[in-house]
């Protein structure tokens, strides 16, 4: 046995199922410790093999393998400031009721399509807490992981100090959550602790799937009146919620809430599915929702809004739901327009039609859907990758329309690349329709006659990580630079993105 920062871990004892149930029940009744050394007694004279554990208390940080699975979470841990808790494909993360793991340093838990990262409840009766990412430099990353059991299974919080919380949740599902998914919090401070100063929070959702969760996500901004002759501070969120499926929710797809000194909201939902939720979308002001290309079916409420903000929802699918706009004007819903399909429509391209998914489970779209190419006109948004979007470029409604819609593949394919320069007050930017979340390298000749003689050159920098599309980089400063030939070379998604 081995102990250190507060933490337990079993690195070679085998035991069997039986011994191990009891330990969890221990573990859970809050008595483990009280009989700690009669368990490794039983441990050690047991001949019959099962799986290892890990045992997480206090501290934490550093690596997690599977070789050491289940890492089983006996009282609330903590990564301290500055450090890092990295989590490989393949780990399970057991952790005990009303247990949190609390971040102020950072996470990163990337599994990959074929080996992901799993956070439960060591009995599915009970319900651990969260997962607590405070602000702190740099960015929390989960990829891949499956989230079940919770309370919340992540929250995130930024706290003045005029700092910004960044966190990216990509291809992760959230299953019997009873609050939410997850919630986040940006509160501007007057006072000392933390430092006085606005909060922003900018998440980042794509390619989740939440089912049967209480809400799906909760966004909040707040702050603080001026006090002791300071000025008010104040409440900020840019979140991105992109290709995600909300499914049977009790709660609210999307609920952006507010207290007082909340400054501005500005989120982007765009291509996701909902289907079987109390209510889709939940705003008021200072919220101000960008909301497009998405299904909603079977909702008591689809998009609920209150004020004059929130009125960019357009090239929307509304099928089977009890009321469809709650708060907006009588133009909203009203199907009078033929959309490029010849879709009734209204007037801002939304539409009242059965989106005809593959079946009730898979929420693919049939070929002869009124959701294809039924999306916006806007090129960053258009769809890339076929399947799983079908049609021409224009995108498809639902999470399987638009650029991010390849990463449900397992494997995403190297398309060609068309690229393009932009050039303002002597800088030259390259622009190219990238699929997020996908690699690139840029090379570079100065004359295209060496070509086939010489070989293309990386260019500084060049090296290039997607997030969204388009992508800029900038490749000159100075229009007397000597003229230069460039090209894209698509590297395709690597594990871990």
């Amino acid at each position: 046995m081995r102990a250190s920062k507060g933490s337990i871990k079993f690195s070679s004892q085998k035991i069997t199922n039986s011994i191990m149930r009891t330990t969890l029940q221990k573990i859970i009744s809050g008595t483990f410790f009280n009989s700690i050394m009669l368990k490794l007694c039983l441990m050690c004279a047991t001949t019959s093999v099962a799986s290892a554990q890990t045992l997480i208390s206090g501290n934490i940080s550093g690596t997690w393998w599977p070789s050491g699975n289940p890492f089983v979470v006996t009282d609330n841990a903590t990564v301290p400031s500055g450090q890092t808790l990295a989590i490989q494909p393949g780990v399970e993360v057991w952790i005990g009721e009303n247990l949190s793991i609390t971040a102020y340093g950072l996470i990163q838990a990337l599994g990959t399509p074929t080996n992901r990262i799993t956070f439960q409840a060591p009995i599915t009766a009970q319900y651990w807490s969260n997962i607590y990412c405070i602000h702190t430099d740099g960015t929390n990353r989960f990829k891949y992981c499956d989230f079940r059991n919770a309370e919340t299974a992540l929250r995130m919080g930024v706290y003045g100090n005029d700092a910004t919380m960044n966190i990216e949740i990509m291809n992760c599902t959230f299953s019997n959550c009873l609050e939410q998914g997850i919630y986040g919090e940006a509160q501007g401070l007057t006072y000392a602790e933390p430092p006085l100063g606005s909060a922003h929070i900018n998440p980042v959702v794509k390619n989740c799937v939440f089912n049967k969760t209480g809400n799906g996500c909760v966004l909040k901004i707040w702050g603080a009146p001026s006090d002791h002759g300071w000025y008010p501070r104040w409440g900020y969120a840019q979140p991105t919620i992109i290709g995600n499926i909300f499914k049977d929710l009790s709660g609210t797809a999307l609920l952006m809430d507010i207290g007082i000194y909340a400054a501005n909201g500005s989120p982007i939902f765009i291509n996701n599915t909902i289907i079987n939720c109390q209510v889709g979308i939940d705003s008021q002001e200072p919220w101000d929702a960008r909301v497009e290309n998405n299904i909603f079916v079977g909702a008591t409420n689809a998009v609920r809004t209150s004020g004059s903000l929130s009125r960019n929802v357009r090239y929307n699918c509304f099928y089977g739901n009890a009321t469809n706009f709650v708060g907006y004007p009588t133009t909203y819903g009203k199907w009078i327009l033929a959309n490029r399909n010849g879709t009734l429509s209204d007037l801002s391209y939304n539409i009242g039609q059965d989106p005809l998914f593959f079946t009730a489970e898979d929420l693919h779209l049939n070929t002869n859907s009124p959701c294809i190419d039924a999306g916006t006109t806007d090129w960053a948004f258009s769809d890339m990758c076929f399947p799983p979007s079908q049609g021409t470029a224009f995108p498809d409604l639902g999470a399987y329309g638009g650029p991010d819609a390849a990463n449900w593949l397992d494997v995403v394919p190297k398309l060609p690349v068309q690229a393009s320069t932009l050039v303002s007050s002597n800088v030259v930017q390259l622009g190219w329709g990238a699929i997020p979340r996908s690699k690139y390298q840029v090379q570079y000749l100065t004359s295209l006659a060496s070509e086939g003689t010489n070989t293309w050159l990386n260019f500084t920098n060049g090296s290039v990580l997607a997030m969204d599309k388009p992508v800029y980089l900038v490749v000159a400063t100075n229009s007397t630079l000597p003229q230069m030939y460039f090209r894209i070379q698509s590297l395709g998604r690597t594990p871990g993105n």
